[in-house]
């Protein structure tokens, strides 16, 4: 499985520095972890102001927010989109979802 690269892996900046960031909350289902490549594949609903519901690849930079993730759960997290790059911070993990949430989209 591979991971779209949606938002490219860079350090991120501390909250100081990020004052021409963007962010927005982020609430879905992890799909799959790429650990080493500190990405991962989320079911996320709609991103207000930002876009539809879809299931996407994301950089998590922080590897304390990374050791979080676990497929099959339900997280909340912050989106921080800045300087056309995009990554996941604080995570916030809020259950386990159900079996259909990780299948394919068929029912």
């Amino acid at each position: 499985l591979g991971f779209s690269n949606c938002g490219e892996l860079a350090e991120a900046p501390t909250k100081q520095e990020a004052t021409s960031s963007q962010r927005y909350e982020v609430r879905g289902t992890v799909i799959s972890i790429n650990r080493e490549a500190k990405e991962v594949i989320v079911q996320h609903e709609k991103i207000e102001d930002l876009m539809d519901a879809m299931r996407m690849g994301f950089s998590v930079p922080n590897g304390s927010d990374l050791e979080k993730l676990e497929v099959g759960k339900i997280i909340k997290a912050t989106l921080v989109v800045e300087n056309n790059m995009m990554w996941l911070e604080d995570v916030d993990v809020q259950g386990n979802a159900p079996a259909t949430a990780l299948s394919d989209g068929t029912q």
